[in-house]
């Protein structure tokens, strides 16, 4: 089951000039301001001083351990509970008495929402719930989140009801004959060129693959040779880096997190160094994740991004039969560094991003048109 993030109470500040940068909007509302030297600060806990856990200038390491100190055991235990925000009887509305007992008494401040309405409705009922949080002794603003809202089929603990929400087939609709082709096109247009020297492919080449069927190669026309030394051309399929931080839980095992670059001697990176120093290699790199790629610049002569395609429709793309036609959706960082100094609540907002928010380029290398990709 998948959960998409709804609505955040509020930003996740960072410390130093970056945090003065990217200071929040404080607005007068429910929680009383502090000012202090021109700035203005939550009171969070309205005891008339500026704690470090309200102070947006920390770290949020120095707010958390800070705000920690300040919690008693029962407001600890709620912090650890993902509970559903209560539904009125009619359904049409949050149940204001039973949500104030689980915010208020109960201490939670993570919620998912399972209200069908429209975009408005949403934001005035989740505000609603802020309001009642900012009545808690410390008003920890919510985290409010929502299974999926894009369906015709509607299940009770795996997705919502998509009022005022577009709306797609499910998954057996997309099986009939004439949708897979579409989804077959759909996976090559939407592969990002993002460094586009030789990468395009004739029939007949001589191709080293790793990561990619060589009867998929064969069937489009290409030579696969056993050996990168006997290649003309190397095409090799990665995935952006990852590491295990919590394989201790049973889900937590199973999710790609932790830093976004590869370490110096990640054998995904030490093969594909080896390969390239041999033949001129093209790297399509699976970006579930806003990956740091700067190793790969200096020895890809081709550099591809992808969101899910088959052998197929690489090689359809990279063949020119369907151009590819991506622009990336979120901006790809230069360095481990740049992603540490982005604030928290702001996109694509790195420092030197080694490739921009909806960059993309033609198979020849030429900046996408205006008109063109998505």
């Amino acid at each position: 089951m998948s959960v998409a993030v709804l609505l955040v109470g509020i930003a996740t500040p960072l410390a130093s000039g970056a945090a003065m940068r990217h200071r929040p909007v404080l607005a007068d509302g429910d929680v009383p301001v502090l000012l202090r030297g021109g700035l203005r600060f939550r009171d969070l806990d309205r005891d008339g001083r500026l704690s470090p856990f309200e102070d947006w200038r920390k770290t949020p390491e120095a707010r958390a351990a800070d705000l920690a100190t300040h919690m008693t055991l029962a407001e600890k235990a709620g912090v650890m509970v993902h509970d559903a925000a209560p539904l009125a009887a009619n359904g049409q509305s949050y149940d204001p008495a039973a949500a104030g007992a689980l915010i208020r008494d109960g201490h939670v401040v993570t919620l998912i929402s399972r209200l069908a309405a429209s975009g408005r409705v949403l934001a005035e009922q989740n505000n609603a719930l802020q309001r009642i949080a900012a009545g808690a002794r410390i008003a920890i603003p919510l985290t409010i989140s929502t299974d999926p809202r894009h369906h015709f089929q509607v299940l009770d603990g795996a997705s919502v009801a998509g009022t005022g929400f577009s709306k797609w087939p499910e998954a057996t609709g997309f099986g009939a004959p004439g949708f897979r082709a579409e989804g077959l096109r759909a996976q090559s247009r939407a592969l990002v060129v993002l460094k586009a020297d030789g990468v395009r492919i004739a029939p007949g080449t001589r191709i080293y693959l790793v990561g990619v069927d060589p009867a998929v190669a064969r069937a489009q026309g290409l030579i696969p040779v056993a050996r990168p030394e006997e290649a003309e051309r190397a095409l090799v399929r990665m995935t952006a880096p990852w590491r295990g931080e919590h394989t201790q839980y049973f889900y937590g095992a199973k999710q790609h997190e932790g830093s976004l670059a590869w370490a110096a001697d990640d054998p995904a990176l030490t093969a594909f160094r080896a390969v390239a120093a041999k033949v001129p290699t093209t790297a399509v790199v699976y970006l579930d994740r806003p990956a740091i790629l700067t190793p790969l610049v200096p020895l890809a002569k081709g550099l591809i991004g992808e969101f899910g395609a088959s052998d197929a429709a690489l090689l359809d793309a990279l063949m020119g039969r369907v151009p590819p036609e991506g622009r990336l959706p979120f901006e790809l960082p230069s360095s481990e560094a740049a992603v540490a100094a982005q604030a928290g609540d702001l996109p694509h907002d790195s420092r030197a991003p080694l490739f921009p928010i909806g960059y993309g380029l033609t198979l020849a290398g030429a900046p996408l048109r205006p008109s063109q990709g998505s």
